[in-house]
């Protein structure tokens, strides 16, 4: 048997750490972003002149965007 159509045990393991690692980080990102919003909004509420509703709509749909794709990703 090739050592190339069988993977170790360990191998597995070392995967879902790998899974595990991104999808913290990607939470990471997510909570790290609404903090920024939630940061920010006041003084773009006063700039923009916008209402405590509009500011509630920008808190709930902000973390649901898309994220711009960074220019140093493939």
């Amino acid at each position: 048997m090739s050592r190339t159509a069988f993977n170790a045990p360990g191998d597995a393991h070392a995967e879902r750490w790998k899974a595990l690692v991104f999808i913290a980080l990607a939470q990471l990102m997510v909570v790290l972003d609404t903090t920024i919003v939630n940061i920010a909004l006041p003084s773009a509420q006063q700039d923009l002149g916008i209402s405590d509703g509009d500011r509630q709509w920008v808190v709930c749909s902000a973390p649901c965007s898309p994220p711009p794709r960074s220019p140093c990703l493939p």
